[in-house]
């Protein structure tokens, strides 16, 4: 029903990868520590950033998920 594309801009910052095994996703993501876009957070090696997930199925409703607040902190 939906044609894949490529996305463009600020909106192509981030890469993902998922994985469905035994009743549960795994998602990888991949961006720049700074993306140069002004929209985009820089992440600070030392410091946590919280963040959440939110999925949508193209149906033009309001049916979508967002999780829980999670915490993104990087190791040495």
């Amino acid at each position: 029903r939906y044609q894949a594309q490529e996305p463009d801009g600020s909106a192509a910052d981030v890469r993902a990868k998922g994985t469905w095994e035994q009743g549960t996703w795994r998602v990888e993501f991949f961006r720049k520590l700074s993306t140069g876009h002004a929209d985009d957070a820089v992440f600070d090696l030392s410091k946590p950033l919280s963040f959440s997930v939110g999925t949508f199925d193209h149906s033009e409703h309001a049916l979508h998920f967002v999780s829980k607040k999670l915490t993104l902190a990087f190791g040495k």
